[in-house]
């Protein structure tokens, strides 16, 4: 059992509709029928009856909902009193998180948690997206960001910021006095790449994709492990690069200069990431929980 089965049995035990409840909760009724089959074989019983046109609980659903009510309003008391009493939680936060997240946005977003919450111990580790499901699978890490959804059904992702991806420029570039430069004249060009598990690289091949477009032939210079050296070795003209706006951000007059592709709009979304059905310790489950959604700001 989970605790969004058990919501689901109590919302379709008040209103005694498939069709009700899967408009409540924004479901399909096939998906909401899914969640009632499974606590039915998980705990071998009836759970419900159908007379009339409606939807009624059987003996056994009677008494599944008195241990469901408690449960589920366990839980609304639990995120009420950790989030009334903000010194109580403690503990240690596991993240990991690709590059660009990790580099440039969950620092600020942790710091400002645990000024509410002094005794959570954060610990961010950075991996590439890849990476990022290994270590949520393994137990290692309770709470992901990632800059690409990642394959498998047992991953939910929320998007919390919309992110661009532009060309970082040397300041010398005949690219830099220019906002936007032609797909086709990237060819030849020297550049500087991450490797092939990078969010950044990944969504930028996607987005390319989905107009039906490849990048032409280029000079890869060197491969660099994250988007901060990209930026380095670009603002010291060692070749031009793809890397977030949020990379940017703060850069000096003499760092790169961000330089768009014509016609195409690279924007991408930026995701936390949990496990489905896991139970996550409480520093984590309210860190989750509280994270704001918000927008990057654009590329100057």
């Amino acid at each position: 059992m989970n605790l969004d089965q058990l919501q689901t049995f109590l919302l379709l035990a008040r209103c005694g509709s498939f069709t009700r409840a899967a408009a409540e909760l924004h479901l399909s009724q096939p998906a909401v029928s899914r969640h009632i089959q499974k606590l039915e074989r998980e705990l071998g019983v009836t759970l419900l009856t159908r007379r009339r046109g409606r939807v009624e609980l059987s003996p056994a659903g009677e008494r599944v909902r008195s241990y469901a009510e408690e449960v589920v309003g366990g839980h609304v008391r639990l995120l009420a009193d950790l989030a009334e009493q903000p010194s109580r939680l403690a503990g240690e936060l596991r993240i990991v998180a690709s590059t660009t997240p990790g580099e440039f946005l969950v620092p600020g977003l942790v710091s400002a948690f645990t000024t509410s919450h002094p005794r959570v111990s954060p610990r961010i580790q950075i991996a590439d997206s890849t990476e990022v499901v290994a270590q949520l699978r393994s137990r290692n890490a309770d709470v992901g960001f990632s800059g690409v959804k990642l394959p498998g059904r047992d991953l939910v992702h929320r998007p919390i910021a919309t992110d661009e991806i532009v060309l970082a420029v040397p300041p010398l570039h005949p690219f830099a006095s220019r906002t936007s430069v032609e797909l086709s004249e990237l060819a030849g060009q020297p550049f500087l790449t991450r490797e092939s598990g990078s969010g950044t690289h990944l969504s930028f091949l996607a987005l390319l994709a989905e107009h039906g477009l490849e990048v032409p032939p280029y000079r890869s210079v060197m491969v660099l492990s994250n988007t901060a050296a990209i930026v380095s070795a670009a603002g010291n003209g060692y070749g031009i690069g793809f890397v977030s706006c949020l990379a940017l951000r703060g850069r000096g007059p003499e760092g790169p200069v961000a330089v768009r592709i014509a016609g195409l709009t690279l924007t991408r979304s930026l995701y936390l990431v949990v496990e489905k059905d896991r139970l996550l310790p409480p520093p984590a489950a309210s860190f989750a929980g509280w994270v704001p959604s918000q927008e990057t700001p654009a590329c100057a």
